[in-house]
């Protein structure tokens, strides 16, 4: 096999001894073999790891950059702090390190810090407009839980819930009923009073996204 750059090769295969392994190959280096307290780098050739590799039941491949994930916007690629990724000006994509395709546009990317608000233009840094926002739709029926669902993309990320009264926005703590949860805001008996909006913001280093705003609508439990 011979893997491009930006590729992992993994294939799992029983030796000689009936001892079951996996073997991984990264670009051009050796193939390796994962076997526990085993770090020997095995050699390829006629007689070597070739052999197996001919002989496996399956091979996965997989791409090491998946810059595709991180949608469209120069916060949501400069946040996953992906490695193998970075902003271009226009879209996240495969990032090159300096020397490489040198006529590319100057690429963004910082991994430790992942602060977007440095490294992309016109972020708003105190707040962001909410029409911008994915708008959903979410019933839940009188004295069950709900749960309205906001998982940010960065796992450094703050999250914070607001219910939205016409142009002023109350932040929610959470109390014994209301419970704000890694998955977002859990309702363990949702009332009718509950009914309304509910915004879904993530806070980073200054930077603040507003993921979600989630219409409310209770049905009262003789209607279902």
């Amino acid at each position: 096999m011979s893997p491009s750059g930006g590729e992992l090769y993994v294939g799992l295969y029983t030796d000689y001894w009936e001892n079951d392994a996996a073997l991984c190959r990264l670009n051009n280096m050796s193939h390796t073999r994962t076997e526990r307290n085993d770090r020997q780098q095995l050699n390829t050739g006629p007689n070597g790891i070739d052999t197996h590799f001919d002989e496996l039941a399956g091979v996965a491949q997989v791409r090491l950059h998946q810059c595709d994930l991180y949608g469209s916007e120069c916060a949501d690629c400069c946040l996953a702090r992906d490695p193998y990724c970075a902003w271009d000006g226009l879209t996240c994509s495969r990032y090159y390190p300096a020397g490489v395709y040198t006529k590319r546009r100057f690429r963004r990317q910082d991994v430790r810090h992942g602060n977007a608000v440095q490294l992309c233009n016109g972020l708003q840094i105190d707040g962001e407009q909410w029409h911008r926002a994915e708008e959903r739709l979410v019933y839940g029926v009188e004295n069950n839980s709900t749960l309205l669902e906001c998982v940010p993309r960065s796992l450094q990320a703050r999250v914070l819930w607001f219910f939205q009264n016409g142009d002023e926005k109350l932040e929610i703590q959470g109390d014994e009923r209301l419970i704000v949860t890694s998955h977002g805001l859990l309702f363990l008996r949702v009332r009718s009073s509950d009914a309304g909006v509910y915004v879904c913001q993530t806070v980073e280093h200054g930077y603040v996204h507003t993921l979600l705003r989630i219409s409310l609508h209770v049905l009262g439990g003789q209607r279902v």
